[in-house]
């Protein structure tokens, strides 16, 4: 984007063969994939431009706006809804409300990969952005015991400190809160709203299971209204919901 004066102008971008000058000096190019003779390759997100010399506490205002003020304008709201076990064998056939509702409305990769077809390592990758041998977990054993330690720099912690609020709702990393120095009502840090589910306490069962929220656990029994997708589908959108007049965008992990 770039301002002039304080106004948000419109901006064509040109390329140019490699030795061809620029012929209309009134032309600003900005960005990369520049050819042309002196071009640079780093890029710029944001210029302003004024009519006079801002004094020191207008330029320090302006910034500050940057930063806190219009966040939702460039960072958007993230959900991410996690399945484990999807086969390829035609579950999605008999899914007709996930196709209309999130497959229809979005995009399908019909050419992907994953690095490590394992529960426990993938969600270690998508929570650090490294490859399994580089996280350590290969395995579903021993699970989060072997990720804690380094859970301190991860994908919430870095979230929160670009001020998103965050959010967790089920299923963390294998064998999380089994006892030990990993108890069930341990919060992750970088979590706003925590919601996980300990394994050893109905962390694979649908009814009577216990969830811990922001390290208080809370029991479910086995009536139709503790079905626990249910359960965590409704504390999803009530999230969502709650979040809906915050100036601070939010990461929600439905898992």
């Amino acid at each position: 984007s770039m301002y002039v004066d304080g106004i948000l102008q419109e901006i064509y971008q040109k390329y140019l063969p490699l030795g061809d000058s620029l012929q209309d000096d009134s032309k600003i190019f900005i960005g990369n994939n520049h050819t042309f003779s002196g071009g640079f390759g780093g890029t710029m997100d944001d210029v302003r431009l004024y009519n006079r010399i801002l004094p020191p506490d207008q330029i320090t205002a302006i910034w500050n706006l940057g930063l806190n003020g219009g966040v939702n304008q460039s960072r958007p709201n993230i959900v991410v809804i996690m399945t484990d076990d999807q086969d390829d064998m035609g579950s999605m056939a008999v899914m007709p409300k996930t196709r209309s509702l999130i497959g229809s409305q979005g995009l399908t990769f019909t050419n992907s990969f994953v690095d490590f077809s394992l529960c426990c390592p993938s969600r270690a990758s998508f929570l650090t952005g490294q490859a399994a041998h580089n996280t350590g977990i290969l395995a579903n054993a021993p699970g989060y015991a072997k990720f804690q330690p380094t859970e301190g720099n991860a994908l919430p912690v870095w979230l929160q400190q670009a001020r998103y609020t965050t959010a967790h709702m089920g299923k963390y990393l294998n064998f999380y809160g089994s006892g030990g120095q990993y108890e069930p009502t341990h919060v992750p840090p970088g979590w706003t709203l925590w919601n996980g589910i300990p394994d050893s306490l109905g962390g694979y069962s649908y009814y009577n299971y216990s969830i811990n929220e922001n390290g208080v656990l809370r029991s479910y029994g086995n009536t139709p209204a503790d079905y626990k997708t249910d359960v965590q589908a409704q504390k999803a959108v009530d999230f969502i919901a709650n979040q809906q007049n915050s100036s601070q965008p939010f990461f929600l992990w439905l898992a």
